[in-house]
């Protein structure tokens, strides 16, 4: 079994859509049906993030997006970026599809220069709760949300979702010709760009 992550290509648009409508449509006896899809159509809109998926032996399998320079839909702290739309397929779960999303999406903020990387959750999405936590997100309420007074859907405090912090390098390095590294989150780099506290930048790759 190969899993490979990368960008999302213009034409699997449609399939992630689909995928990540699945995935939040799993949740509806926890959130009242018009605040549900008020939800679904704000996390399927790409809104300015760049989509990664990850494809197992050639099929579609989980999805992430990563939000940076302020295209994140809430505020956040300064120097942050955000993650959102995390979805992974029903026959490819506790298979490490989604802490390899993760990892990728962690990787490239890093790389881009972000200091922190911010989720949402809600507690009844307990499996995520937990692959969230395990990789080192930790809470951070004062970027909670309240998806009801958000969309003007629902009542006020009827769900709210958490905020996860996880903390980042500040730094990264531009790898020389022959060298290698592997990234924090466990991603092997060659020559190019990788992520290392240093004390300096180097370039992002988009």
């Amino acid at each position: 079994m190969t899993t490979t992550v990368r960008e999302a290509r213009p034409e699997e648009a449609a399939d992630v859509a689909a995928l990540v409508r699945d995935g939040y449509l799993a949740y509806d006896a926890a959130v009242p049906p018009d605040l549900l899809h008020s939800w679904i159509d704000d996390v399927v809109d790409a809104g300015g993030g760049v989509t990664v998926v990850a494809l197992v032996d050639g099929m579609l399998a989980g999805t992430a997006r990563l939000h940076l320079d302020g295209t994140y839909p809430l505020p956040l702290p300064g120097g942050s970026a955000g993650v959102r739309a995390v979805v992974v397929a029903p026959s490819h779960r506790r298979a490490g599809v989604g802490s390899v999303l993760m990892a990728a999406c962690a990787e490239r903020a890093w790389t881009c220069g972000a200091t922190a990387l911010y989720l949402h959750t809600a507690p009844f999405m307990t499996a995520a709760v937990a692959l969230y936590e395990g990789l080192g997100y930790r809470r951070d309420p004062a970027v909670d949300l309240d998806v009801g007074a958000h969309f003007g859907t629902g009542s006020a405090g009827e769900v709210v979702v958490a905020a996860y912090r996880l903390d980042l390098a500040p730094a990264c390095r531009i790898l020389r010709s022959g060298e290698g590294y592997e990234g924090r989150q466990g991603l092997s780099y060659a020559a190019g760009v990788s992520a290392e506290s240093v004390g300096a930048r180097g370039l992002c790759l988009r």
